[in-house]
């Protein structure tokens, strides 16, 4: 138990390939039912002018198949990428 005897759980789908992270997230939304799911990106993209990946675009899906699997939960996002696009 947390705070305010709240659960918490941690979760990062750089752990894990694609689609295994996919099926774990939905396992523990499916089994947790929380009531705020937070999500934290650090960069908006690679930097990288040969390699360049814009992590926005992986972080939509994600945010969608969440919502599909728990809709009642709150979605909170954070991080110094969302800080720096607000």
């Amino acid at each position: 138990m947390g705070l305010y005897g709240k659960k918490r759980k941690f979760f990062d789908p750089n752990l894990f390939d694609l689609d295994q992270s996919a099926e774990i997230l939905e396992e523990n939304l499916k089994d947790l039912q929380p009531d705020v799911v937070g999500i934290s990106l650090r960069n908006i993209d690679t930097v990288k002018r040969k390699d360049h990946f814009v992590y926005f675009k992986a972080i939509a899906p994600m945010v969608r198949h969440i919502k599909r699997t728990n809709p009642k939960g709150k979605i909170v996002l954070g991080g110094t990428a969302f800080s720096l696009v607000l």
